[in-house]
Formats: structure tokens, C-alpha cells, sequence
């Protein structure tokens, strides 16, 4: 099926205005309005059944010792933990780029200080 490059336009153009099946029936022409996850999940049956097979009776999920912080069990506590984790390493990154900056126009200045004499008309050579 060949999708024409302006009803994909039209049918991203209308963003939330529209019901998505709405939109996927103006995309398609009228062929689909809806999705279909069974040639999918036909695909991946023999995986799934494997699966089933070879996980029968292993606990789901992760053991509360492999927890993000020793101790925090609740995934609650473990998302905090997660947010306070990334807002650490977000301001030691601004911190560093931060430093670079100021570092960069240091070297800046000493370089374009120490390039050349000045080329005043007092400093030529008559």
C-alpha cells in the first residue's frame, strides 16, 4: 500500500483535533480506520509461546535487592531516587560547561593579548 506524501500532511496537520482512527481512515483513503495487532501477534506467536514455556513458574519482575538505591524497595522511592539522580548529574554537567566556559575566555583573552604588539601610529617605525 503506497500512503501519498500529502494525506500524511493533511492527516499530521490536524495534530489532536481529530480521533486517531479518524485520522489513520483520512491517511489510508478510507482502507483502514482502525489497527489490527493480529498479524503481529501472529508473527511473534512461537516466541510467545517459547517464552510462556521457558518462563513457567520464574517470578516477575526484579528482586527488591536489585532495587536503583540499596534499601528503597517501593517504586515510589526508586523514581524519587532515579529524579534526584538526574538532577545531580544535570548540575555537575552545567557546572563543568559552565567552567569551560569561563576557562575558554581566559585563554581567549592571554592569546589575543599576547598575539602581537599593537600596531598604534605611536608604535611604528618612521
Amino acid at each position: 500500500m503506497v500512503i501519498k506524501k500529502s494525506n500524511i500532511r493533511r492527516g499530521l496537520s490536524l495534530g489532536r483535533s481529530e480521533p486517531w482512527p479518524t485520522v489513520l481512515a483520512q491517511i489510508t483513503e478510507g482502507r483502514y480506520s482502525q489497527l489490527d495487532a493480529g498479524p503481529i501477534l501472529r508473527y511473534f506467536k512461537p516466541l510467545h509461546e517459547w517464552l510462556q514455556l521457558n518462563n513457567e513458574g520464574q517470578p516477575l519482575g526484579w528482586n527488591p535487592s536489585e532495587a536503583l538505591v540499596a534499601g528503597r524497595t517501593s517504586s515510589y522511592s526508586s523514581q524519587a531516587a532515579t529524579a534526584a539522580y538526574v538532577i545531580v548529574a544535570l548540575l555537575l554537567v552545567t557546572l563543568l560547561l559552565l567552567a569551560a566556559c569561563v576557562l575558554a575566555r581566559r585563554w581567549r583573552k592571554t592569546k589575543d593579548g599576547n598575539s602581537s604588539e599593537p600596531t598604534s601610529p605611536d608604535n611604528r617605525a618612521s
